[in-house]
């Protein structure tokens, strides 16, 4: 398995609304034209799972595993190059009105194309990490 980080990112609003707002996945359509601005396309979404479609790394689907309230929203799923992946969305109260957050993603990426697809899913990460703080919270 390989593990990738996203950098951290602030979000201006309490760790409670965060949560709510991501643990629901149709929340992700308002995102849907800021995402495409960056090459990423959101598609099928309810609210427990959604496709994500990430140049150089193909189709994503994603499905919710676990929520722990204010915390943590863990998504499994696939993709051609893997055959399991999980993201993890993690979320610290930084203060009263602020959100830290950061993407884990655990992936079971073939040695051959490790090489390939790590800048891009990197990048991805901190791009999907990024799109996270133009949500709406509030």
């Amino acid at each position: 398995m390989s593990d990738f980080r996203s950098k951290k990112v602030g979000i201006d609003a309490p760790c409670e609304a965060v949560f709510s707002k991501l643990s629901n996945l149709e929340n992700l359509r308002s995102l849907a034209p800021l995402a495409e601005s960056k090459g990423i396309e959101i598609k099928n979404i309810t609210s427990d799972s959604c496709s994500l479609g990430v140049p150089k790394v193909g189709d994503i689907a994603l499905f919710v595993e676990k929520r722990v309230p204010h915390s943590l929203i863990r998504l499994v799923g696939q993709t051609v190059l893997t055959s399991s992946l999980s993201i993890e969305i993690q979320l610290s109260s930084e203060e009263v009105s602020s959100t830290g957050l950061v993407l884990l993603l655990d992936a079971d990426i073939p040695f051959f194309a490790r090489m390939m697809v790590e800048k891009p899913l990197k990048d991805g990460l901190d791009k999907v990490a990024e799109m996270l703080t133009k949500v709406q919270y509030t």
